[in-house]
């Protein structure tokens, strides 16, 4: 018997998993701030094989079973779409490897750059943590123990923090995820309208028993007789609501603090913002978007991480002329 959804029940899980999201947040920020290093070694290692494996299994899954529904094997077209694939899962796995072996710690900086200027004094501010001086926007980050330039935020994904460095990988490895996903969903969707349910039937039973996705002359007559199939799909979708779920109500939450904590501090909140075209200026170097086509093309940051123009000082430089 498949599993039968009502609108009143759809609303009721929806609410069931945002109040748990809800609480589920400040419980892990409270373990973080009790239990640092257990805390990366339990979200760390997880995050970064679920990334590397997800790729890998995304990439063969759809380029050797989802995307052979749709057109030939022998076309142009599929050639075209596994150097598209390769491509994509290239720069998912080598931007995640470079965002988190890229130090964008205030050690990373030459001596002579740790130490503020005498004209530079004031805008530093004092570490309790790591007792000295750190530039603007430098931040103190728990897991990581240092102080992190232009600290944004920590990422579990890339098991390290993001900031001024490694902002740019971080960038097009959230890109091309998003990127990756959307061809998964168009080939899947697209699937499934040309296939209708043979295709389903076909995945489901290549998920239930790998051995089906192997090569043989004669089909397996097992297969055919596999019991509950229909439950294993309502299954299947019900994980589907289920992430989806998790993952938006964390992400309305996420929303809810930011907003919270912007009207606490509106004047820092715009304080360095100076337009979305410098902004990817200063995260993404002097090649801008041609940074794009691999992490390892260099792409010279305009400054060091230590000297932050705000719009103030734009403001007064548009009054003095």
């Amino acid at each position: 018997m498949s599993l039968q959804y009502t609108p009143q029940y759809k609303s009721i899980q929806n609410y069931i998993y945002f109040i748990i999201m809800c609480f589920l947040v400040p419980f892990f920020k409270r373990y973080l701030n009790r239990n640092p290093r257990r805390f990366v070694f339990l979200t760390h290692v997880p995050s970064v094989a679920l990334v590397l494996a997800g790729t890998k299994f995304f990439l063969f899954a759809e380029m050797l079973y989802v995307v052979p529904q749709i057109i030939s094997t022998g076309s142009v077209i599929y050639f075209l779409l596994w150097l598209l694939s390769l491509f994509i899962a290239y720069n998912i796995i080598a931007n995640l490897l470079a965002a988190h072996f890229t130090d964008t710690s205030v050690g990373s900086l030459p001596k002579e750059r740790q130490n503020p200027k005498p004209h530079e004094e004031h805008m530093w501010h004092f570490c309790y943590k790591c007792k000295k001086m750190v530039p603007p926007r430098s931040w103190h980050c728990k897991l990581c123990n240092v102080c992190i330039l232009k600290r944004d935020h920590h990422c579990i994904l890339t098991a390290s923090c993001i900031g001024h460095n490694n902002h740019r990988y971080f960038f097009w490895f959230t890109f091309y995820l998003a990127f990756g996903s959307f061809l998964v969903m168009v080939t899947n969707f697209t699937a499934i309208v040309v296939n209708k349910r043979s295709f389903l039937n076909y995945y489901a039973r290549a998920f239930v028993h790998p051995e089906f996705l192997l090569p043989k002359k004669t089909p397996v007559k097992s297969l055919e007789n596999i019991e509950h199939l229909d439950n294993f799909l309502d299954l299947l979708y019900f994980l589907s609501v289920l992430v989806a779920a998790a993952t938006g109500g964390g992400f309305v939450c996420q929303l809810m603090t930011t907003y919270i904590k912007g009207d606490f501090m509106p004047k820092y909140k715009r304080q360095y913002h100076l337009g979305t075209r410098k902004t990817f200026q200063l995260v993404l170097g002097k090649r801008g978007f041609w940074t794009f086509l691999a992490p390892n093309l260099k792409s010279t940051l305009q400054h060091d991480g230590t000297i932050w123009k705000t719009n103030l000082d734009s403001k007064v430089m548009e009054s003095e002329v």
